[in-house]
Protein backbone atom coordinates (compact mmCIF):
# COMPACT_ATOMS: atom_id res chain seq x y z
CA UNK A 1 0.00 0.00 0.00
CA UNK A 2 2.70 2.04 0.90
CA UNK A 3 4.74 1.43 -2.60
CA UNK A 4 1.50 2.23 -4.31
CA UNK A 5 1.23 5.63 -2.65
CA UNK A 6 4.97 6.72 -2.93
CA UNK A 7 4.93 6.19 -6.95
CA UNK A 8 1.79 8.09 -7.27
CA UNK A 9 3.18 11.13 -5.49
CA UNK A 10 5.68 13.65 -7.14
CA UNK A 11 8.90 13.01 -6.21
CA UNK A 12 11.36 16.64 -6.35
CA UNK A 13 14.13 14.28 -8.71
CA UNK A 14 14.98 15.68 -11.93
CA UNK A 15 12.70 15.54 -14.72
CA UNK A 16 12.89 12.68 -17.44
CA UNK A 17 12.86 13.65 -21.46
CA UNK A 18 10.32 11.73 -22.94
CA UNK A 19 12.26 8.19 -24.56
CA UNK A 20 13.67 7.59 -20.33
CA UNK A 21 9.61 8.16 -20.15
CA UNK A 22 8.36 5.88 -22.16
CA UNK A 23 11.24 3.19 -21.88
CA UNK A 24 10.42 3.27 -18.01
CA UNK A 25 6.90 2.95 -18.54
CA UNK A 26 7.16 0.18 -21.29
CA UNK A 27 9.24 -1.56 -18.30
CA UNK A 28 7.13 -1.22 -15.58
CA UNK A 29 4.23 -2.30 -18.07
CA UNK A 30 5.99 -5.33 -18.78
CA UNK A 31 6.50 -6.39 -15.22
CA UNK A 32 3.35 -6.90 -13.98
CA UNK A 33 3.16 -4.47 -10.83
CA UNK A 34 1.19 -1.39 -12.44
CA UNK A 35 -1.33 -0.99 -15.05
CA UNK A 36 -0.91 0.81 -18.49
CA UNK A 37 -2.80 3.54 -16.98
CA UNK A 38 -1.04 3.79 -13.47
CA UNK A 39 1.95 3.68 -15.30
CA UNK A 40 1.58 7.05 -17.29
CA UNK A 41 0.00 8.66 -14.59
CA UNK A 42 2.84 7.67 -12.58
CA UNK A 43 5.29 9.35 -14.77
CA UNK A 44 3.84 11.71 -16.15
CA UNK A 45 3.26 10.89 -19.56
CA UNK A 46 0.60 10.92 -22.23
CA UNK A 47 -0.66 7.74 -24.13
CA UNK A 48 0.08 10.14 -27.64
CA UNK A 49 4.00 10.24 -25.99
CA UNK A 50 4.23 7.07 -25.10
CA UNK A 51 3.51 5.71 -28.82
CA UNK A 52 5.55 8.76 -30.66
CA UNK A 53 8.00 7.99 -32.57
CA UNK A 54 10.63 10.34 -34.01
CA UNK A 55 10.93 10.71 -38.13
CA UNK A 56 14.18 11.06 -38.24
CA UNK A 57 14.33 10.47 -42.33
CA UNK A 58 12.85 14.09 -42.55
CA UNK A 59 15.95 15.49 -41.34
CA UNK A 60 18.46 14.41 -42.90
CA UNK A 61 18.45 16.75 -45.70
CA UNK A 62 19.05 19.03 -42.94
CA UNK A 63 21.35 17.40 -41.20
CA UNK A 64 23.62 16.75 -43.72
CA UNK A 65 23.38 20.74 -45.06
CA UNK A 66 23.90 21.65 -41.57
CA UNK A 67 27.08 19.89 -41.18
CA UNK A 68 28.56 20.72 -44.94
CA UNK A 69 27.58 24.95 -43.15
CA UNK A 70 29.18 24.32 -40.26
CA UNK A 71 32.57 22.44 -41.86
CA UNK A 72 32.71 25.46 -44.32
CA UNK A 73 32.24 28.41 -41.48
CA UNK A 74 33.80 26.50 -38.83
CA UNK A 75 33.55 30.15 -36.35
CA UNK A 76 29.93 30.59 -36.93
CA UNK A 77 27.33 29.65 -34.37
CA UNK A 78 23.86 28.46 -34.83
CA UNK A 79 22.57 31.96 -36.06
CA UNK A 80 24.55 32.82 -38.47
CA UNK A 81 24.13 28.96 -39.97
CA UNK A 82 20.61 29.61 -39.80
CA UNK A 83 20.77 32.56 -41.89
CA UNK A 84 23.07 31.20 -44.39
CA UNK A 85 20.86 28.27 -45.20
CA UNK A 86 17.68 30.07 -45.02
CA UNK A 87 19.91 32.51 -48.05
CA UNK A 88 20.19 29.18 -50.10
CA UNK A 89 16.26 28.12 -50.10
CA UNK A 90 15.87 26.29 -47.26
CA UNK A 91 12.39 26.84 -45.40
CA UNK A 92 13.41 24.93 -42.17
CA UNK A 93 12.16 25.92 -38.86
CA UNK A 94 14.55 28.01 -36.56
CA UNK A 95 13.49 24.86 -33.65
CA UNK A 96 14.29 22.53 -36.25
CA UNK A 97 17.43 23.90 -36.60
CA UNK A 98 18.16 23.96 -33.03
CA UNK A 99 17.08 20.64 -32.68
CA UNK A 100 19.33 19.53 -34.91
CA UNK A 101 22.41 21.35 -33.92
CA UNK A 102 21.96 20.66 -30.68
CA UNK A 103 21.88 16.60 -31.42
CA UNK A 104 24.72 16.93 -33.64
CA UNK A 105 26.69 18.33 -30.69
CA UNK A 106 27.74 21.39 -32.81
CA UNK A 107 29.23 24.42 -31.07
CA UNK A 108 30.91 27.63 -31.71
CA UNK A 109 34.36 26.96 -32.20
CA UNK A 110 36.14 29.13 -30.74
CA UNK A 111 39.35 30.26 -31.82
CA UNK A 112 43.32 29.25 -30.88
CA UNK A 113 44.74 31.37 -28.12
CA UNK A 114 47.24 33.76 -30.01
CA UNK A 115 50.68 33.51 -28.45
CA UNK A 116 53.28 36.05 -29.15
CA UNK A 117 56.69 35.16 -30.94
CA UNK A 118 59.87 34.59 -28.56
CA UNK A 119 61.56 37.91 -28.32
CA UNK A 120 65.48 37.62 -28.20
CA UNK A 121 66.71 40.13 -25.43
CA UNK A 122 68.68 43.48 -26.22
CA UNK A 123 72.39 43.17 -24.88
CA UNK A 124 72.91 45.56 -22.07
CA UNK A 125 76.37 47.36 -22.12
CA UNK A 126 79.17 46.97 -19.93
CA UNK A 127 79.37 50.34 -18.73
CA UNK A 128 76.79 53.78 -19.52
CA UNK A 129 77.33 55.04 -22.91
CA UNK A 130 79.10 52.55 -24.34
CA UNK A 131 76.51 50.97 -26.63
CA UNK A 132 76.73 54.42 -29.28
CA UNK A 133 80.55 54.54 -29.22
CA UNK A 134 80.84 51.85 -32.07
CA UNK A 135 78.07 52.95 -34.02
CA UNK A 136 79.79 56.69 -34.18
CA UNK A 137 83.42 55.39 -34.96
CA UNK A 138 81.87 54.12 -38.15
CA UNK A 139 81.17 56.96 -39.61
CA UNK A 140 83.46 59.14 -41.84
Amino acid sequence: MFADLSLKHHSPQKTLKPTAKQKRVSYVVQTPSLSIREAFRTFSLTRTGYHYRPDMLRDELAISTLQQAAEYYPRYGLSKLFRILRSKGHSWRHKREYRIYCLLKLHFRSRGKQRLPIRNPVRKPEALNRAGRLILSTIP
